[in-house]
């Protein structure tokens, strides 16, 4: 179970998430400006973009993300091999095992797309000159 959090604006109160959503922490905007009030809020305690994240940072969001990648991943592999060795859709010890690796090979595979994704997304937004003079006047760069 997640925890989950409505952000709130600190210049009027409004609602920044649109209600309770799941915590995240990883690459994104470190910025949410206010639809209200204009306020712009930072939450670069928990998401920030690739380039401004140190190697500590970097390699803390990979190891975290890749430990609750394989632990969610094989549970399910898990499960699915348990269920239908029970079934006796499967028989050999081999198809269980080949069962988790292939899920833990999908949750890999996401976890990269993932990352790939955040990355190239992060880089386009520094890429923008205005973008980076908001960072800096907040002092996020």
């Amino acid at each position: 179970m997640g925890v989950y959090v409505n952000l709130k604006c600190r210049g009027c109160g409004e609602s920044l998430t649109g209600g309770y959503v799941r915590t995240y922490a990883g690459i994104g905007e470190p910025l949410i400006d206010c639809p209200s009030c204009r306020t712009v809020n930072s939450h670069a305690d928990r998401v920030t973009e690739w380039q401004l994240m140190g190697g500590l940072r970097r390699f803390w969001l990979l190891l975290t993300l890749g430990w609750s990648t394989l632990f969610f991943y094989g549970i399910g592999g898990t499960v699915l091999a348990t269920f239908l060795l029970v079934k006796e859709t499967i028989r050999s010890e081999e198809a269980v095992f080949a069962i988790i690796a292939a899920a833990l090979a999908i949750g890999l595979l996401r976890l990269f797309l993932y990352f790939r994704k955040g990355i190239r997304l992060s880089r386009e937004r520094m890429s923008s000159p205005m973008y980076r003079e908001k960072l800096r006047r907040h002092g996020l760069n």
